[in-house]
């Protein structure tokens, strides 16, 4: 039991660590979206 408390406690750190780089991500492109936009034009 204390076992299978400190996995789902990873996981949940896990989780919570790829939802934050996921924000910093979203964020990041809103921020320069402009700039994404106008590099995708010529991809």
């Amino acid at each position: 039991m204390v076992a299978h408390n400190s996995c789902s406690k990873r996981e949940e750190i896990n989780a919570e660590w790829i939802s934050n780089q996921a924000y910093k991500m979203i964020k990041d492109l809103y921020r320069h979206r402009r700039t994404y936009n106008f590099a995708l034009h010529f991809l």
